[in-house]
């Protein structure tokens, strides 16, 4: 079992040491955040880790779960280490004076807490293990496992392990590898104690993988506890451990207001403000562990709201208030309007188009289950609930700041600022061409302030570095599109947003015509191609003087969008 901690960790470092940024991908790789990786490492039992079957069912499983591609080279390790102990549970004489029933992987958050709560309320016997990777979370996650064991005294055990990585390894935030080698610890505490059960605690909503905006597809959404992925480890840990080994969620079926309830069911409510839910565990400091800005935070306070249990749940707790906290343009924004306009098309949506909808991630999930049909029931149910809660809890979040949406005291950036200015309901392409234009429209003034470029090509340049610069690659002068017998190309394109961008420049009053027939052209070309455009006109010497009206000729046409700087 040493071979596998080792193989585990070794993954897990692998994977947030490699970026998921462009010059990582392969051209022809789904989408731009593959990656392949190769993995040569030394083992001990040479001859079972080279079975194609082991190294198949290894490849399969983090396949699913990262969306990257993986090869395994092992090698012999020849070098004698039997004096290395990693988890040194027989020389522990109290775990060995009981017998525990289940391994429940507890990360210190509300779900995994309240799993263990209500295993322990049904005289279930569990060890709890943790994977520990800062001192701040170490800490939190003991005055938690304390608490609970004052309680429920010997029917409850932690197991925390510490897993360190070398500093200026970090280079991708999702770490989607890390629950490979948090189930990994489990499988190696369950087998070395005669345990064949273990248990991840997980609401259904995050599990099921439903992207929280349409940009966040496949490995950037979640996909540690999905069913698929619990039936790969089953398969793959039953392999290493030679014995039928269960992976399960007990709370697939249950939303977060259905977890958090069941704290308050089993008076276990006081432990909320001991759990931590927060995405980024570097950013927490001792007093406040939780951003407000991810989607955990998010998805953490609404559920705390939703079940009454606020007062549980300081404010302070938040470095960013969730619902009025500022929002930076990109990632922050995008998933804040991304979660809500999940939630309310989840409460809108006819069940029979909800599951029309999202058939791809239900079918997914329900792919192993015993009974398919009742398994999509159960989770258009879930979705069906998640979304009422979402609703619920912003019509009051409306209700309670409505003085301050009347004197216009909300921040325009906030959540409920966004919902506010029904930026949530704003097209996935067009607040993505949105984002582009406030990025020039930021920088373009500043750059030209003092000496205008003489040429469009010199403009376009400009633009390039202020994109990238910004963590925006678009194609550049590509592709070619036809019409008639007339063949351009756009000056940028986004692929994913089936998004074309045009610039112009008018530098004296008679580029105004020729600017004006060429984009009637291109709304023409580009939108009988299925294509949308952003046409963002640079004029400095506001020689347009009809600017609405230039704008509202263009938008007139579906899918055009004309921006002026």
């Amino acid at each position: 079992m040493r071979d596998l901690l080792e193989i585990a960790s070794y993954i897990y470092c692998g994977d947030i040491a490699t970026s998921r940024g462009s010059h990582w991908t392969n051209k022809s790789s789904i989408e731009s955040w593959q990656r392949e990786l190769k993995y040569v490492i030394p083992v001990r039992d040479y001859d079972f880790w080279t079975q194609s079957s082991v190294i198949f069912q290894l490849r399969e499983t983090l396949n699913f779960l990262t969306n990257d591609i993986y090869d395994f080279e092992f090698r012999k390790l020849n070098i004698s280490d039997h004096d290395q102990m990693y988890i040194k549970l027989s020389e522990d004489k109290k775990i060995n004076d009981y017998i525990f029933d289940k391994v429940v992987l507890f990360s210190g958050g509300l779900d995994s807490l309240a799993g263990a709560i209500e295993s322990l309320h049904n005289d279930e016997k569990i060890i709890l293990v943790s994977h520990r990777s800062n001192a701040v979370l170490d800490s939190r996650q003991r005055k938690l496992f304390f608490e609970i064991q004052r309680k429920y005294k010997k029917n409850v055990y932690h197991i925390p392990v510490w897993v360190n990585k070398a500093k200026g390894l970090s280079n991708d935030y999702t770490q989607r590898a890390r629950s490979f080698l948090f189930s990994s610890l489990g499988a190696i505490v369950a087998h070395s104690l005669s345990i064949n059960n273990i248990r991840f605690y997980e609401n259904g909503t995050v599990s099921i993988n439903l992207p929280v905006a349409e940009e966040v597809v496949r490995a950037r959404a979640s996909r540690t506890t999905h069913p698929k992925t619990l039936f790969y480890f089953q398969k793959f840990f039953s392999l290493v451990t030679e014995k039928k080994l269960n992976v399960e969620n007990p709370f697939i079926y249950c939303t977060k207001t259905d977890v958090v309830t069941k704290l308050k069911k089993y008076n276990a409510e006081h432990l909320i403000p001991l759990s931590c839910s927060c995405a980024h565990p570097f950013e927490k400091t001792k007093t406040q562990w939780h951003c407000g800005i991810c989607s955990q935070c998010i998805d953490r306070r609404v559920a705390i709201l939703s079940s009454g249990l606020s007062e549980y749940d300081s404010d302070n707790d938040y470095i960013t208030d969730v619902f009025l906290g500022k929002r930076k343009i990109g990632p922050q924004r995008n998933m804040a309007l991304g979660y809500i306009k999940l939630g309310l098309d989840l409460y809108d949506l006819d069940e029979s188009v909800l599951y029309e909808k999202f058939s791809l991630e239900i079918s997914r999930a329900i792919e192993n289950s015993d009974n398919r049909s009742e398994a999509a029931g159960s989770i258009i149910s879930l979705l069906k609930r998640h979304g009422e809660t979402v609703r619920n809890v912003f019509r009051e979040q409306y209700r309670s700041n409505s003085d301050k949406i009347i004197d216009g005291e909300i921040e325009p950036s906030s959540i409920l600022g966004l919902v506010i200015g029904q930026k949530h309901n704003e097209k996935s392409w067009m607040k993505f061409a949105n984002r582009i234009f406030e990025i020039l429209n930021d920088g373009i003034p500043i750059i030209c302030q003092t000496e205008k470029p003489d040429i469009e090509p010199r403009l376009q340049e400009m633009c390039d570095g202020l994109l990238s610069s910004n963590g925006e690659i678009l194609d550049r002068e590509y592709p070619f599109v036809q019409w008639a017998s007339r063949l351009t190309k756009p000056d940028w394109q986004s692929e994913e947003y089936s998004l074309f961008v045009e610039l112009k420049y008018i530098r004296e009053k008679s580029d105004i015509s020729r600017i004006t027939r060429s984009i009637s052209s291109d709304i023409t070309t580009y939108g009988d191609n299925g294509r949308k455009t952003l046409f963002v006109v640079y004029d400095p010497y506001y020689l347009l003087i009809s600017r609405d009206k230039f704008v509202s000729d263009i938008e007139k046409h579906d899918g055009q969008l004309a921006k002026i700087i």
